[in-house]
């Protein structure tokens, strides 16, 4: 709301992507309607901005769960992704930097296909920041921290089907 030129053009609360064909948007084939989903984001939004449009999941960690089991939802997402041809990268919003950065060495050792950004809200807190700003660390991007747009980028070089 307080970022000129763009806007959060969608939201889907975690309750709208449970059962069959949650994720399946008008003129998806019959497969993707009858599809049921075993991934649980806590959040699903497009972003837009200046004409970069980011589909994303969001998975918000209160630091209770393993991190090897955060790691483990991301196979969920590839699924998906298989079914859908929508690869959509995975935002972990985590409770600290520390937890971050050791999500990232766990995110090095798995296998991973599906781009994944993390960003740590104390650090957010701590700099006046939005989840809009560069707050995002894409795991293995060169650099410093992304801007929510500019994770438009993470898509395409994923090898993206189709964006939105």
């Amino acid at each position: 709301r307080t970022h000129p030129h763009a806007r959060l053009q969608r939201w889907w609360p975690a309750s709208q992507m449970q059962g069959m064909g949650a994720f399946a948007e008008p003129g998806d084939d019959v497969q993707v309607h009858a599809y049921t989903a075993r991934v649980r984001p806590d959040g699903h939004g497009i972003w837009a901005e200046h004409g970069k449009l980011v589909p994303f999941f969001l998975e918000y960690d209160t630091g209770t769960e393993r991190l090897s089991m955060l790691v483990d939802k991301i196979s969920a997402y590839h699924q998906l992704a298989a079914v859908t041809r929508r690869v959509w990268p995975v935002l972990f919003w985590l409770h600290s930097t520390n937890r971050e950065r050791h999500l990232h060495h766990h995110l090095t050792d798995a296998r991973i296909q599906i781009p994944v950004a993390t960003a740590a809200r104390d650090h957010t807190a701590q700099a006046g920041k939005s989840p809009a700003e560069a707050v995002w660390w894409p795991h293995r991007h060169p650099g410093g921290l992304l801007r929510l747009a500019d994770l438009a980028g993470t898509v395409a070089r994923s090898g993206n089907a189709e964006a939105a």
